[in-house]
């Protein structure tokens, strides 16, 4: 049975986190405590466990994305199995033509940063993102 993984409460006072970094893809085997997923908070740029050994069978948010505590974060479950839980689409998307798929294509390699790539902390960094 597949476990649905929510972005948990990493700190004080925080409600939300950018998905930093998939560090693996979905159909990838992962090992209970894996590091699979970096999210980067106000505060910190975190990794988060597995918290089972299983398959990656979902990616609740693509690279980029700011998601609430407690949203699907990942699913895990076992070799072979599927999982068909996302989120259904309501009439009021359909009639105004809104995309609701998700993309749970594998990210890209992870690469290291490029040279000349500025190193700052999560709250600069945010702030030089808000201001262009």
């Amino acid at each position: 049975m597949a476990f649905e993984l929510r972005l948990p409460d990493i700190g004080e006072g925080l409600t939300e986190a950018e998905i930093i970094e998939w560090l693996v893809g979905v159909g990838t085997e992962v090992a209970a405590n894996q590091p699979i997923v970096s999210v980067e908070t106000a505060k910190a740029v975190v990794e988060i466990s597995a918290p089972q050994a299983g398959v990656l069978l979902h990616q609740g948010a693509s690279e980029g994305t700011i998601m609430n505590v407690g949203e699907l974060l990942a699913v895990i479950g076992a070799p072979g199995e599927t999982w068909a839980g996302a989120a259904p689409s309501t009439a009021g998307d359909a009639e105004a033509g809104a995309d609701v798929s998700v993309d749970t294509a594998a990210p890209a390699g992870a690469a290291a940063p490029a040279p000349g790539t500025v190193r700052a902390v999560p709250l600069v960094r945010k702030l030089a993102k808000r201001l262009g």
